[in-house]
């Protein structure tokens, strides 16, 4: 049995991944580029929110991942653990907690 494919676009060829970053490893709230537990991410407006769970943190950066601000968590999550974190079209910024 022959298989054939028909070719309908050439713009995935178009669409590459281009490593353009990176940020990471272990640190505390107060290091702009470590974390400790990272656990979920969102952008919005233009910026990358990174949920440091573990740090209880939430670190802001541009889009060429230049830090920022740290949100420390500690007032509002002092019974719960921080596990997720989310935005909506309106730049508001959730906090999922277990």
């Amino acid at each position: 049995k022959e298989d054939h494919f028909e070719k309908t676009s050439d713009v995935v060829i178009e669409n590459l991944l281009i490593y353009k970053d990176s940020i990471g490893g272990y640190g505390g709230y107060n290091d702009p580029l470590l974390f400790n537990g990272p656990s979920g991410l969102t952008i919005s407006q233009e910026n990358i929110f990174v949920l440091d769970s573990n740090n209880s943190s939430i670190k802001r950066y541009d889009e060429n991942l230049n830090w920022i601000t740290t949100y420390r968590l500690f007032r509002d999550f002092l019974s719960a653990y921080p596990v997720d974190i989310s935005s909506d079209m309106q730049g508001n910024i959730y906090v999922y907690q277990n």
